[in-house]
């Protein structure tokens, strides 16, 4: 993974949405968080996706995090930047993407705690 030369499918979805998202968030005078995504662009690349979790029937919850927390070279993961991405299957889109620090996804957290609970086996 670390001499990757290509970007697969859902890397390139992931990274499209942060940039989409970070376009949004500039208005005709301030270009500073798209300027910021092409200067993180490197550290987002090389996020891997460490926890999978199916949420509904169609949508999927991938958490990305450094390498280090993915091979546990890295002991304690919860203090270390996390990415939350939800991805709709059947329309193969990247819905959002949160940083584990952000306030819209701890109010997501909060208001769906049910759904984000770990899955039992039946």
């Amino acid at each position: 993974p670390f001499l990757e030369k290509w970007i697969n499918s859902l890397k390139h979805r992931f990274l499209c949405c942060i940039m989409s998202q970070e376009e949004a968030a500039c208005t005709s005078t301030d270009k500073t968080p798209l300027a910021l995504f092409y200067r993180h662009f490197d550290y987002f690349n090389s996020l891997r996706i460490w926890k999978i979790q199916l949420v509904d029937n169609r949508t999927l919850l991938l958490k990305y995090t450094t390498e280090d927390i993915v091979t546990m070279r890295q002991t304690d993961p919860i203090s270390q930047p996390a990415f939350f991405a939800f991805y709709d299957i059947e329309s193969t889109r990247m819905i959002a993407v949160h940083e584990n620090t952000s306030q819209k996804f701890l109010s997501l957290l909060e208001q769906y705690a049910n759904i984000f609970r770990t899955a039992v086996s039946h």
